[in-house]
C-alpha cells in the first residue's frame, strides 16, 4: 500500500521488490523497478540503484533501458556512457555499443585533460572482457588506440 501512495519512494520500492524476489515473483519485482525509474522524481541515485539490481539479476535489456535514462539525465558522465556501451556489447548490439563507447571515451579524454588523476576509460576498454565481441572490429581498435 505504501508504494501505491508514493511510487517514487525508492526505499519502499526496493523493500517491496526484495520481497517479491524472495517470493520468486520476478515479474512483480521488475514492475516495481520499472515504476520507480519512470517516476518523475527518479534521480541519478535511484537509476543507479535500479541499474545495479538489474545487473545483479542479469537483466541486460532492462539494464540497457535504465542506462539510457541515466545518460539522458547525465549526458556528460563518461562512466554512464561506458556502462551503456558494455551492456550493449554484452547484448550483441555492436554498433550501438561502439557509439556509446565513442561518447564515453570522448568524455573521458576531456575529463583527463582537466583531471589527470581521473580514470582512463580508454585504457580500461582495451582490456575489458565485456568488449571481447568487439575487440577484432576496426572501429573498436580505432577507438581504443586514439
Amino acid at each position: 500500500m505504501q508504494f501505491k501512495t508514493n511510487p517514487g519512494d525508492a526505499r519502499v520500492a526496493f523493500e517491496l521488490s526484495s520481497l517479491y524476489l524472495q517470493l520468486q515473483q520476478t515479474s512483480a519485482a521488475f514492475h516495481v523497478f520499472d515504476q520507480l525509474i519512470d517516476s518523475p522524481i527518479a534521480d541519478t541515485t535511484v537509476l543507479l540503484s535500479v541499474a545495479g539490481a538489474y545487473a545483479q539479476l542479469q537483466q541486460g535489456a532492462r539494464l540497457e533501458t535504465v542506462l539510457q535514462k541515466l545518460v539522458k539525465m547525465t549526458p556528460e558522465n563518461p562512466e554512464a556512457w561506458y556502462d551503456l556501451a558494455t551492456t550493449r556489447a554484452q547484448l550483441g548490439k555492436s554498433n550501438d555499443a561502439l557509439q556509446a563507447l565513442g561518447k564515453a571515451l570522448e568524455l573521458s579524454t576531456h575529463r583527463l585533460a582537466k583531471q589527470p588523476q581521473a580514470p582512463d576509460l580508454r585504457k580500461n576498454a582495451a582490456t575489458n572482457p565485456s568488449f571481447a565481441s568487439l575487440h577484432n572490429l576496426p572501429e573498436f581498435q580505432k577507438l581504443v588506440t586514439q
